[in-house]
């Protein structure tokens, strides 16, 4: 059976494969936990739990049928840019200004080479 071998940590490697060769368990886990603990953390601010709550008590459990709605195409999306990183080294965003906006330039005929 062949195991696996964890690529060395290069200046060409992705941040993903840095965070691989790291020895330390704790900052491996923060080194790829981190990014995504930032942005989920954003999110729950003070005026966003303000309008979660005032939306809870006005509408109560009638728009609870929106998650089973939601949900699946939720963890499609979030699947997908999970595998596009893991692909690419870059975020969504990342894959999109470097792909959509050459296509772009080119059809407004903006593209200089």
């Amino acid at each position: 059976m062949q195991t696996a071998s964890i690529p060395k940590a290069d200046e060409e490697s992705t941040p993903r494969q840095k965070a691989l060769t790291e020895k330390n368990p704790v900052k491996r886990f923060f080194q790829v936990l981190g990014p995504g603990l930032v942005t989920g953390a954003s999110d729950d601010d003070p005026s966003g739990i303000g309008t979660y709550s005032v939306a809870g008590a006005t509408f109560g459990f009638s728009t609870l049928w929106l998650a089973l709605v939601t949900l699946p195409m939720m963890a499609a999306i979030q699947y997908s840019c999970a595998k596009i990183g893991m692909v690419t080294g870059q975020g969504l965003a990342g894959v999109l200004r470097k792909h959509l906006f050459v296509r772009c330039a080119k059809h407004q005929g903006q593209d200089k080479a």
